[in-house]
């Protein structure tokens, strides 16, 4: 089962990186449960810097931009 997570400041943008991560996901015909954590000290103990991140499997894939669903896909086809 894949994790994505989505580190937020709780904006349009990061909703935006849920929804790629998402098309990505549908892209590949994987299952997999994609999270948004805007809770600033959960951000912080997980060491983010940037916002919005992006974390597939415990694994910071990206920071501070979004991400184009195409970019995810070759992230998530790495680990399957």
């Amino acid at each position: 089962m894949i994790t994505i997570e989505i580190f937020s400041g709780d904006c349009s943008l990061c909703e935006q990186l849920a929804e790629n991560s998402r098309t990505a996901l549908e892209e590949l015909k994987l299952h997999g449960d994609v999270r948004v954590v805007a809770d600033q000290d959960e951000i912080r103990e997980r060491g983010i810097t940037a916002t919005p991140a992006l974390v597939i499997n415990d694994e910071v894939e990206c920071l501070g931009r979004i991400p184009e669903p195409v970019e995810i896909m070759a992230w998530l086809q790495e680990i399957v």
